[in-house]
């Protein structure tokens, strides 16, 4: 298994520093990027969210079907890996609706309200996008559809 950089960071959250090994003396702190500083500041949200967007979903764990599944249709539209944010809601403490830095959000429920389902909803100055469990969508051609066209409707891609 290869580890890349975002998988170390993960490991290895917190400072690193650099020892001389004669007397143990602290040498220096290793400079952190945006993403670690993100990471330290909220640990329940995986990655960098340079585009602000949020992922949510309600399940215990994403797999990497939903993953691939999910970065697919990300990718089509122009945003990467790096441009993300995942945040588990099922194990997740913190009040993601107070996160600095979100303009979009596409948030993956196990029991969605119906009216609300694969529909852009605008709220302050976010767009959030609610869709059923990630599965679903993934094994059903007409639940691909509806998610399809309401993420190009999110990005402004009609």
């Amino acid at each position: 298994m290869k580890l890349n950089r975002s998988d170390f960071i993960r490991l290895y959250n917190q400072p690193i520093y650099v020892i001389k090994d004669s007397n143990l003396s602290l040498v220096e702190e290793a400079k952190t990027d945006n993403y670690s500083t993100k990471l330290s500041e909220n640990r329940e949200i995986i990655g960098r969210m340079e585009k602000g967007i949020l992922i949510i979903t309600d399940e215990k764990q994403m797999t990497s079907e939903d993953e691939t599944f999910l970065m697919k249709g990300l990718t089509a539209l122009d945003v990467g890996k790096e441009d993300i944010g995942v945040f588990n809601h099922h194990e997740g403490k913190i009040d993601w609706k107070n996160l600095n830095g979100v303009n979009r959000v596409i948030w993956f429920r196990q029991q969605p309200e119906e009216q609300k389902l694969y529909k852009v909803h605008q709220e302050n100055e976010r767009k959030i996008l609610i869709a059923g469990p990630m599965e679903s969508i993934r094994t059903n051609q007409e639940l691909k559809v509806r998610f399809w066209k309401a993420l190009k409707l999110l990005f402004d891609q009609n």
